[in-house]
C-alpha cells in the first residue's frame, strides 16, 4: 500500500508541474494578429458559360454559342469490369468475351464485387470537337451511387500517346473493334449529324482512324463497402476555351451480393448439463478462433439464417432430444427455441462493412454422459437485406466539384 500512495503522489506533483509549460506553449491570451474571416470570390471565364448541368441539376443544359466555338461531343461512353474473368463459352452456347462483363447475357455493364475487398472499374469515353481533337482539354467521368449521393470525380486521358509525343491510332481501333463485337449492349451512344447512310458505329470508326476522335479511358476502384445496386456515370469534357459540353449519362449494375466471413470453425458447447440451456459466446474480434465472429464481406446488408443437425441426440417417441438458440450481438434478441434440420432466422442486420458476435446455446433434453463427445454440423447463411435504395455507403468522399450535382436523384435518369 506505501508503495501504491508513493507512485501516485508522484504522479500527482507531475501532474500539478506540467499546466504552465503547455500554457506558455498553447499561449493563454490573444495579441490579435489574425484578421476577421476575408471573402473571397473568382468568375471563371472563357469563350462559353455554358455548363455541364443545369440549375436544376437535372439534364444538361444547352451549351451557348460564343464567338463561334463549339464544346467538345461525347460521341459514346462505356464501362468495363476489369477483374472479372468467366467460365469459357460452352460448346452449346453463345460464344462469349470471358473479361469486361460478369454477366454478358444480360443486358448492360454488370459488375461483379471482389468480397472483402475492392473491384476496379474501367471508364472509355470517344471524345472529339469542332476545331478537332486535339482542342479537346480534359475529360471528365462523374460516378453517383444508387441513392442518388455523389461518389467521386475520376479524369478520363487519351490513349495511344507516347512519352515522345507520337500516336498510335491503333490502340484505339483496337479497343474500338472489341467492345463493338464483344460487348455492344453496353456502348451508351450520343446523337450527331452523319453523313447520309453512316451508322454510328462506322463514323466512330472512321474519325479514329482519321485521327479525328480520340478514346479516352481511366478507372477507379469500387469496395464492397459501397452498396450494389445502380451506379449513374456522367462524362463531360471542356475544350480549349473553357466550353463545356452535355454530360453522357448511363448506368452500370454493381450485383448486390450477401456474403460473409467468419473466423471459427468449431462451436464447442463444452461440458452440458441435461434441460440446463448452455452457451458458447463469441466476441467482435475476427482474429480469436474460439470466440465466434462474423464479418460483412459482400455489398449489402445481411440477414442471418442458421441450421444445425441433431448431434447424435436423436429422437425419442417422434420428438427431438436436443434444440438450439442463437443470436448475433450481446445485445441482441435469442431466436425462439428450434429443432434440428430446421432453417431459423437469427434477429438483426449486419451492416455491409461491419463485423459482430456470434452467441450460440444448446438444450439437451435426453442424453447419454460419458462416452465421446455428441458432434454435429452447422451452417450459416448471409440473405439480403432491403433494397438498393434503402442501403447506405460507409466510405467518405469529397462533395462534388463545382457546377456538378451533389445528388441527381436515385436511378437517374
Amino acid at each position: 500500500m506505501k508503495k501504491i500512495l508513493a507512485i501516485l503522489v508522484m504522479i500527482a506533483m507531475v501532474a500539478v508541474a506540467v499546466p504552465p509549460v503547455l500554457a506558455i506553449d498553447e499561449g493563454c491570451w490573444d495579441d490579435g494578429n489574425s484578421t476577421e474571416d476575408i471573402t473571397t470570390i473568382a468568375q471563371v471565364v472563357g469563350a462559353s458559360n455554358s455548363s455541364p448541368i443545369d440549375d436544376g441539376g437535372g439534364a444538361t443544359g444547352d451549351p451557348i454559342d460564343d464567338g463561334g466555338n463549339e464544346p467538345p461531343l461525347i460521341k459514346c461512353k462505356w464501362e468495363y469490369d476489369e477483374e472479372v474473368m468467366l467460365d469459357p463459352a460452352d460448346q452449346c452456347d453463345e460464344p462469349y468475351c470471358i473479361y469486361d462483363d460478369a454477366c454478358p447475357c444480360e443486358p448492360g455493364l454488370q459488375v461483379k464485387p471482389q468480397l472483402g475487398d475492392f473491384v476496379t472499374v474501367g471508364f472509355y469515353a470517344i471524345v472529339t470537337d469542332p476545331q478537332g481533337p486535339d482542342h479537346v482539354d480534359r475529360v471528365f467521368a462523374d460516378v453517383w451511387h444508387p441513392d442518388g449521393e455523389f461518389k467521386y470525380q475520376i479524369e478520363l486521358f487519351p490513349v495511344g500517346f507516347g512519352t515522345d509525343g507520337s500516336y498510335d491510332k491503333t490502340i484505339a481501333l483496337s479497343e474500338w473493334d472489341h467492345v463493338n463485337t464483344w460487348h455492344h449492349d453496353i456502348i451508351t451512344f450520343n446523337d450527331w449529324e452523319r453523313p447520309d447512310g453512316w451508322t454510328k458505329e462506322y463514323d466512330i470508326e472512321d474519325e479514329l482512324d482519321q485521327n479525328e476522335a480520340y478514346l479516352y479511358y481511366g478507372h477507379a476502384e469500387l469496395s464492397y463497402c459501397q452498396p450494389g445496386g445502380y451506379y449513374t456515370v456522367g462524362v463531360t469534357a471542356y475544350d480549349g476555351f473553357d466550353a463545356w459540353c452535355p454530360f453522357l449519362f448511363n448506368q452500370f449494375w454493381y450485383i448486390p451480393t450477401a456474403a460473409i466471413e467468419i473466423d471459427f470453425t468449431t462451436v464447442d458447447y463444452g461440458d452440458v448439463v441435461e434441460c440446463v440451456w448452455q452457451q458458447d459466446g463469441g466476441d467482435k474480434d475476427m482474429n480469436t478462433p474460439t470466440l465466434p465472429t462474423v464479418k460483412n464481406i459482400g455489398n449489402t446488408p445481411v440477414e442471418l439464417s442458421v441450421w444445425q443437425d441433431h448431434m447424435g441426440f436423436g429422437m425419442t417417441d417422434g420428438a427431438w432430444n436436443v434444440e438450439f438458440k442463437a443470436r448475433m450481438n450481446e445485445d441482441g434478441a435469442y431466436t425462439a427455441p428450434y429443432w434440428p434440420n430446421t432453417d431459423t432466422m437469427i434477429p438483426g442486420i449486419l451492416g455491409m462493412c461491419t463485423q459482430d458476435k456470434l452467441d450460440f446455446v444448446i438444450h439437451v433434453i435426453k442424453g447419454i454422459p460419458g462416452g465421446l463427445p455428441n458432434t454435429g454440423i452447422m451452417r450459416l447463411t448471409a440473405h439480403i437485406y432491403g433494397c438498393p435504395q434503402d442501403w447506405t455507403q460507409y466510405l467518405s468522399f469529397d462533395p462534388a466539384p463545382t457546377n456538378i450535382p451533389q445528388n441527381i436523384g436515385p436511378y437517374y435518369p
